[in-house]
């Protein structure tokens, strides 16, 4: 069994999004593993609402955020950290 597993920092949260979703989609990853991933709502700039587009992304991945630090910018604010997106179950998950 063959499993492709993806690294990606968002940088911001994803400033570059659409560049980010083309990747993302090309590699077609089993396991995502995300840096600097925001968990901002709807009041947050887009870049700081990263979770809320994974989940549009990978619909069907398992997934998991470990929240790092609250990060204040001039633009929002929001908690940043690191995720994984897996299309395999995770079992354990500790922060």
């Amino acid at each position: 069994m063959q499993v492709k597993i993806l690294c990606l920092n968002l940088f911001e949260g994803g400033l570059l999004w659409q560049n980010i979703e083309t990747f993302v989609r090309r590699e077609n990853p089993d396991i995502l593993c995300l840096q600097e991933v925001c968990n901002g709502d709807e009041r947050q700039p887009i870049n700081f609402q990263s979770i809320k587009r994974l989940k549009a992304l990978l619909p069907d991945f398992y997934s998991y955020y470990s929240p790092e630090l609250f990060e204040i910018f001039p633009q929002g604010q929001s908690d940043g950290g690191n995720a994984i997106y897996s299309r395999f179950p995770i079992s354990e998950e500790k922060t």
